[in-house]
């Protein structure tokens, strides 16, 4: 099933919104006389209380407090994936044959359905355009289509044998501008929790969400053929897809986009703009401050420390640090076994490396090198 890539989400311009947190992606019609931001922000509570679920009965309340609320939700997993769905709303699993998922009555219906998909539809069904893809936050939308991204290509494959998922066509033409199987297709935009009444509109890869311009950290790069700016090291531009090869190699400092994103347990996704400590109570830790450093609570498993392992942001490097912990932490860079790091000494984390903590696993995904 890990052939299939990473889900990544991508909007139908219009009316509605969408939103994605806690593993969660969620669309719904704006209800007429609801207050969008108390209803977005009671659905990020409850996804974060539960990473990957929207609870029935908060649905059920929202349904009773909102008449008419038309809401589709979705969290994939390995094998399996789960629907909710209430009021006009529906979830379209597209593949050789597709099948609906709607209410079957006033009350909110909670669905489970197979793996592998092609790919998902929620709410409209016009072509997927404006932003290329969600990670997290919400945003103005008709509608969402989940797709997964193929894994990166690797030189020398047969570029005529089919990918998993959407063709290359589809993904890279509506994202990139660009068809060619041996481009590689840009890397997730982020967004964070935005004003939702504003339109939709596209916009450069963002400095961390929590910092302002003036605060972010400054780092070197370079400008693609388009101005946009990227890793030093990248091979294509992360934001239009266009080879770095032929730019001028002058560095140039500017703040920081996100470098990436962590999946955890290829459900719930993480901005990597800011560091982070993972654990089972994080705030022990003084650094930890919501904006700088944030905090990633893993449940109350007691093989995971209070404040077990940091990821931390050096320049467009991203580090992992065991911090003392009790049961330790397990690293897997890729093409190598797992093995343990020692504590307090940072370890860069090579894009596809997968940290360990407990019984949970983080996927780190790099916007800019493969």
């Amino acid at each position: 099933m890990s052939g299939r890539g990473t889900p990544s989400v991508r909007l139908v311009e219009g009316s509605g919104i969408a939103l994605r947190v806690a593993g969660l992606v969620v669309w719904f019609a704006r209800p007429e006389g609801a207050d969008l931001e108390e209803l977005v922000q009671g659905l990020v509570v409850a996804a974060q209380k539960t990473p990957g679920q929207v609870p029935v009965d908060h649905l059920a309340t929202l349904a009773g407090e909102i008449p008419g609320l038309s809401l589709a939700a979705v969290a994939v997993g390995t094998d399996f994936g789960r629907a909710w769905v209430c009021g006009g709303a529906r979830v379209t699993l597209a593949g050789v044959a597709e099948r609906e998922i709607a209410a079957t009555g006033a009350a909110p219906d909670s669905t489970y359905f197979p793996l592998p998909r092609s790919g998902l539809r929620l709410g409209g069904t016009a072509e997927a355009a404006g932003w290329s893809h969600l990670v997290e936050g919400a945003v103005p939308a008709a509608g969402i289509e989940v797709v997964w991204k193929p894994a990166a290509v690797v030189p020398g494959v047969d570029s005529s044998s089919p990918a998993p998922g959407p063709t290359s066509a589809a993904e890279s033409g509506k994202a990139s501008g660009a068809g060619s199987p041996s481009r590689r297709t840009p890397g997730f935009e982020s967004v964070s929790l935005v004003n939702v009444q504003a339109p939709l509109a596209a916009a450069p890869l963002p400095v961390g969400s929590g910092a302002t311009v003036d605060d972010a950290v400054v780092v070197a790069g370079l400008r693609c053929a388009q101005g946009h700016f990227n890793h030093p090291h990248a091979a294509h531009c992360a934001w239009c897809g266009i080879g770095m090869a032929q730019v001028s190699h002058v560095l140039v400092r500017e703040p920081r986009p996100a470098v990436g994103v962590l999946i955890l347990d290829a459900q719930a996704t993480f901005t990597l703009d800011a560091d982070y400590v993972l654990g089972r109570d994080p705030r022990v830790r003084s650094e930890v401050d919501g904006i700088r450093v944030r905090e990633l609570v893993l449940g109350p498993d007691r093989s995971i420390s209070r404040a077990h392992v940091a990821i931390r942001l050096r320049d467009w490097d991203v580090l992992v640090e065991d911090l003392t912990s009790a049961m330790g932490t397990w690293v897997q860079q890729p093409g190598q076994g797992p093995f343990q790091i020692p504590p307090g000494q940072p370890l860069a984390l090579a894009p596809g490396g997968v940290v360990f903590v407990g019984p949970h696993r983080l996927t780190f995904h790099s916007h800019f090198l493969t």
